[in-house]
Parts: C-alpha cells; sequence; structure tokens
C-alpha cells in the first residue's frame, strides 16, 4: 500500500512494484496512466496486465503548501482527497500538479499551484497529433481543439518528479512546450505539446477560501 495517510480506499487494488517488490494500491477509476511507488520512487506506467517499469523519480523537496498527500477536503460541494502530484520547472521556478480523486463522481480532477495561486482543472483532451506550441507567441490568438484563446504565456516545463498517481506518462528532465491563456467563454486553458500528442487542459481560478480542509 502506500504511505500511511495517503492510501485512496475506494476501490483499489495492489500490484507488486516491478523494482522493489513493494506493494503499491491505486485506483483504477482514477484514469491515471502512471503511479510512483512510495519505497522506491519508481514510476510505472499502468498496463492492463499491471504495472510497467517507466524510469526513477527524483524526491520533492516540500515547500510550504496547503495540500498533502492523502489530505481531504470539499470543493464546490464534494468531497475528495489528494491522490498524487507531478512538479514542473519552468523559467520562473516551478509548478505542482495535484490530483484530487473525488470519490462521490468516482473522478480525478486536478489544481496546479504556481506561486500561490491555484486553478482547478475539470477537462482534460489528448489530442492524438503534434501541434507546434513553440511557434505561438504570447500576447496572441491561438486555437487548438476548436478553442481559440488569448495566449497569455508560453515557454518551456521540465517535468522533474511525481508521487502517487498521475494523469500523464512525461519523460523526467525532458523539456517541453507549453502555452497557457484564457478562451473566449473565460476559461483557463493550458496546452502542452508531448511530442506525437498534444495535451489540452481547461479550469478556473480558486481562492484558497473556496476549500474547507478536513481533520484527518
Amino acid at each position: 500500500m502506500m504511505e500511511e495517510g495517503t492510501q485512496i480506499p475506494e476501490k483499489t487494488q495492489t500490484t507488486p512494484c516491478p523494482g522493489c517488490g513493494g506493494p503499491i494500491s491505486y485506483a483504477p477509476s482514477l484514469d491515471a496512466q502512471m503511479v510512483v511507488c512510495p519505497y522506491c520512487k519508481l514510476a510505472s506506467a499502468v498496463v492492463p496486465e499491471g504495472l510497467a517499469p517507466v524510469g526513477d523519480t527524483a524526491p520533492l523537496a516540500e515547500m510550504p503548501s496547503l495540500f498533502a498527500m492523502g489530505k481531504r477536503g470539499v470543493l464546490e460541494g464534494k468531497a475528495f482527497v489528494v491522490a498524487g502530484r507531478a512538479r514542473y520547472q519552468y523559467e520562473d521556478g516551478f509548478w505542482d500538479e495535484w490530483i484530487l480523486y473525488f470519490p462521490e463522481d468516482e473522478k480525478a480532477m486536478w489544481v496546479t499551484e504556481d506561486e500561490g495561486e491555484w486553478v482547478f482543472f475539470r477537462e482534460k483532451q489528448v489530442l492524438q497529433e503534434h501541434t507546434d506550441v513553440g511557434s505561438w507567441s504570447a500576447m496572441s490568438q491561438a486555437e487548438v481543439a476548436d478553442k481559440s484563446f488569448f495566449v497569455n504565456e508560453r515557454g518551456a516545463c521540465t517535468p522533474l518528479g511525481a508521487e502517487g498517481q498521475i494523469f500523464m506518462i512525461p519523460a523526467f528532465g525532458v523539456s517541453y512546450e507549453y502555452a497557457d491563456g484564457t478562451t473566449q467563454e473565460g476559461e483557463e486553458i493550458v496546452v502542452m505539446d508531448m511530442g506525437q500528442s498534444t495535451a489540452v487542459c481547461l479550469g478556473h481560478p480558486i481562492g484558497f477560501g473556496e476549500i474547507t480542509w478536513k481533520e484527518t
């Protein structure tokens, strides 16, 4: 199982880590594509046969945050548990993506945390095609997946590490082009060029007071 206090009790299955053999518990209903062993930090892809090793991840330095693995809370009227985290480095620092599992809906969504600002993402689309995000310019219009948006920022990011369960299988230490902006409907949008595919995520900013934390 995961480290004490980080278990996801709803409909989990346990599989031996391909690296150290330690038991890893994860919830298939999260649609997670990767899990990280809490013992040896090996990242593995979730496949029908179980887990396939991808590579080692670096331990994540703890930074001040209201989020933590296994922490529980309520957002927009629904209970969640923090099930995973991925960290990306970019020119101005880094951001964390916190994976939130909502047992009532058996769905996972996520919050990005960057310099004390939170964006709650509820929708992700993976296009099986390459998008030349690097050709876009900040302060310009762009379009992807039938979404027209204003590019607020464009740059490169590098996955540094992860823990728990995460949605995508990034190559740690490899740089990816990304852009974030605002759609015509006022949504926050992040587009990431994954090489042979493109991730398109939609969300909206939230404030600290919009999450009610539960005692563990």
